[in-house]
C-alpha cells in the first residue's frame, strides 16, 4: 500500500490506485459506511506480484481440507486424515506449517478449530479470484457453505487438472476487491474499538478472512500464508 500524499498523481500507476480508492469510498458511502480519507490506497497492477494460478489453486485445496476437518471435529464426525489425504493429496502438499500441525494434532484446541472453520471464508475469496465462483457477495453474512464445499468436491475436472489449468481474474479486479475489503475491515475494526455494532450489518469475520486471502494473493509484505498481515 502507498500512503496518500494529497498531491497530484506522480504516475499513471498512482492515478489508477487513487481512482480505485475513490470507487471503494463511493461504494461504502452509498452503503452508509464512513471511512477516513487518509487511509492509504492499494498499489496498482504494476506494483503487485500476484501469486501464480497454480499456487492459488493449491492453497484453495489446503484451505478446504483445513476448514472441512474443523467442521467435522466440531460436529463430532471426524473424517480420518488418511481418507482426506487419499482424496485430496494436492491440499496436503500445500499445507502451511500451522495447517500441517493442525492435522497432526489428535485433539486440536477449541479455538484452533474455530479459527480453522473460518477458513471457509478465505477459501470463498480464492474461489472467486480463480473464477470458480461468479461473485464475492457483500459481506453481511457467511458464505454459502454448500456451494463452497460442492465446488471443491466436484470431480470434473479432477483436482490435478483444475490446478494445472487454473487462471486468476485480472489483477485489476483482484485489487478492486482488496481495496474495498481493506476499507471494510477498517470500518469493522474501528466499530469494535469504540464498542459499536458493525456498520451496515457487516460481518467482521467474513471481511477479515477475505482481506487475509487477498493480501496473500498479492504477496503483501512477502508473507507466507501463516504470517499474512491485515493492517488497517
Amino acid at each position: 500500500m502507498t500512503v496518500n500524499s494529497g498531491a497530484e498523481p506522480s504516475s499513471p500507476t498512482e492515478a489508477e490506485s487513487r481512482a480505485r480508492k475513490a470507487r471503494s469510498e463511493a461504494r461504502l458511502a452509498a452503503a452508509g459506511i464512513s471511512v477516513p480519507d487518509h487511509l492509504p490506497w492499494i498499489g496498482a497492477g504494476d506494483d503487485i506480484k500476484l501469486r501464480t494460478p497454480t499456487e492459488a489453486a493449491q492453497r484453495a485445496y489446503a484451505l478446504f481440507l483445513t476448514a472441512m476437518r474443523a467442521d467435522a471435529l466440531l460436529s463430532d464426525a471426524e473424517i480420518p486424515a488418511e481418507e482426506m489425504r487419499e482424496r485430496f493429496p494436492q491440499g496436503f502438499a500445500a499445507f502451511s506449517p500451522i495447517e500441517a500441525a493442525f492435522f497432526a494434532a489428535a485433539e486440536p484446541e477449541k479455538q484452533t478449530l474455530i479459527n480453522s472453520l473460518w477458513r471457509y471464508e478465505s477459501l470463498a475469496a480464492l474461489q472467486w479470484a480463480l473464477g470458480w465462483a461468479e461473485e464475492l457477495p457483500w459481506p453481511t453474512t457467511i458464505c454459502d457453505l454448500n456451494t463452497v464445499i460442492t465446488t471443491m468436491m466436484d470431480a470434473d475436472p479432477d483436482p490435478d487438472e483444475r490446478i494445472a489449468t487454473a487462471a486468476l481474474r485480472p489483477a485489476a479486479e483482484i485489487l478492486d476487491a482488496l481495496d474495498l475489503h481493506f476499507r471494510l475491515h477498517w470500518a469493522t475494526r474501528h466499530a469494535g474499538l469504540e464498542g459499536r455494532p458493525n456498520p451496515a450489518d457487516l460481518d467482521g469475520g467474513v471481511i477479515m478472512e477475505r482481506h487475509y486471502a487477498l493480501n496473500w494473493l498479492i504477496t503483501f509484505m512477502g508473507a507466507d500464508w501463516d504470517d499474512v498481515p491485515t493492517h488497517t
